[in-house]
């Protein structure tokens, strides 16, 4: 059994695919590197180098084979956290290679039908999180905390810098330890760990007192379904969204306490979510 490790990048993942055709042994699966002490060395593994040029070459050939649009369903799938997904884009591209743009439409098969789910889910995902993140300004640079499903923080940086174009910005995906900083030149991704709450300045808590007094101003609570809102919007997006946090709903704040581990330490309090 032939099982391939790579870097975890997407770059790395297209040099996998390089590398078994140019050794021609077909994986039966594909690893990032911090999975390998799952694998135990039971199986023979092979290490893969990340080589940015070839990563292009490879990306290069099965675009002019299949388009833009299958490249991007690759990339999409590649931020999705489900099993096994990394064997599956690489049989979609290996579909692509053969079948050219038809692979997009080969819903019969296994990896395709996979690859092209879990890309409408990561890219759902992203769209929620254009539309509702929500940054806190801490003077200087505005801070958004976010807990999604998948890793979609790449996804979001072009977005972010051309709407806020002008402002210093972080986006902290906290259950992760990472974070995108912008800096109103480019964005990077970095790991990032809040080691005590944040210290909010006062003129961004009157914000926040204001929107909440618009956002309720605006129900009409005779016509509040929370059943609705719940498929609209899964409770795990409530965490950070300022109208939310509110003592008004009872249900959200059990499910914040439910989520938080709050310790004080030499009088300073700290807070984690599981």
């Amino acid at each position: 059994m032939i099982i391939y490790s790579y870097d975890s990048t997407f770059d790395g993942l297209l040099c996998t695919i390089f590398e078994a055709s140019l050794r021609q042994l077909r994986p039966e699966n594909i690893i990032r590197r911090f999975q390998e002490r799952e694998q135990q060395n039971l199986f023979q593994t092979i290490h893969v180098g990340t080589r940015p040029k070839i990563a292009g070459a490879v990306y290069t050939l099965l675009k002019e084979r299949g388009g833009q649009e299958a490249l991007t369903t690759a990339y999409y799938a590649f931020h999705g956290e489900f099993p096994q997904i990394d064997m599956a884009i690489f049989n979609y591209l290996e579909m692509v290679w053969k079948r050219g743009k038809e692979a997009q439409t080969l819903f019969s098969n296994e990896s395709v039908l996979q690859t092209l789910d879990a890309q409408r889910r990561v890219s759902r995902e992203r769209h929620m999180f254009c539309g509702i993140l929500r940054f806190k300004d801490l003077g200087g640079i505005f801070y958004a905390p976010i807990a999604p499903e998948h890793y979609i923080l790449p996804l979001l940086g072009n977005h972010f810098a051309h709407r806020m174009a002008d402002q210093n910005w972080v986006i902290h995906d906290t259950g992760r330890g990472k974070a995108l900083i912008y800096d109103q030149r480019c964005w990077y991704e970095t790991d990032f760990h809040l080691q005590k709450s944040l210290n909010v300045p006062q003129g961004e808590k009157e914000y926040q007192k204001l929107w909440k007094t618009f956002f309720n101003s605006v129900t009409i609570t005779s016509r509040r379904n929370k059943g609705l809102q719940k498929r609209n919007m899964p409770m795990r997006y409530w965490r950070y969204l300022t109208e939310m946090d509110d003592s008004r709903s009872e249900e959200h704040t059990s499910e914040l306490q439910s989520l938080r581990k709050t310790t004080t330490i030499n009088g300073d309090e700290f807070w984690l979510y599981r």
